[in-house]
């Protein structure tokens, strides 16, 4: 009985760590100087959106939320915004990018906290009723990626990173005398 037990208890553990976090569209932007990779993918992510932050040593660029025109992409109602972070990480001598763009609806927030244990509440009557400001309000849920906008903002970077050959310049034969 105990080795079922145990065993069942080490399946569950190493089952458990297989998830994987969702990092986004990915691209292998090749042997490149990393440094440069970032500051290209900094520049290109402030073409779609406002830059929030852009932690160099840690490979992040966070943007700040853009508000989605209803219409605007596929199906889009009112009340959604994007929010992307982009990820750059070393692999061998390669800079592989990792681009995740969100497509979030505005939701409703819960305005009161309830005591899920019988003893004390952990938080004041002030603090619970205090006035809050709108944004403090607002909830957001994602509701899906725009895997296209990922795509194209990982085009953007490779292709900065690497220009078409320059185009053989074509001589004009002279004229005979």
């Amino acid at each position: 009985m105990t080795k079922h037990v145990i065993s069942a208890a080490l399946a569950t553990f190493i089952f458990a760590g297989c998830a994987q976090v969702d990092m986004g569209s990915d691209r292998n932007l090749g042997r490149v100087p990393y440094n440069e990779a970032f500051r290209v993918a900094r520049g290109v992510m402030a073409q779609y959106f406002a830059v929030a932050m852009a932690d160099q040593s840690g490979g992040v660029i966070q943007t700040q939320p853009r508000t989605v025109a209803p219409g605007e992409g596929a199906l889009t109602p009112a009340g959604q915004r994007q929010i992307a972070t982009l990820r750059l990480s070393r692999e061998g001598d390669d800079v592989v990018a990792y681009a995740k763009v969100e497509l979030q609806q505005r939701g409703v927030a819960l305005k009161r906290q309830e005591a899920l244990t019988g003893g004390p509440p952990s938080q004041t009557p002030a603090e619970l009723e205090a006035a809050t400001t709108p944004e403090q309000n607002e909830y957001w849920v994602t509701r899906r990626r725009d895997r296209g906008l990922e795509g194209r903002i990982l085009a953007d970077i490779y292709s900065a990173l690497h220009p078409p050959a320059a185009a053989e310049q074509q001589t004009q034969p002279a004229a005979a005398p």
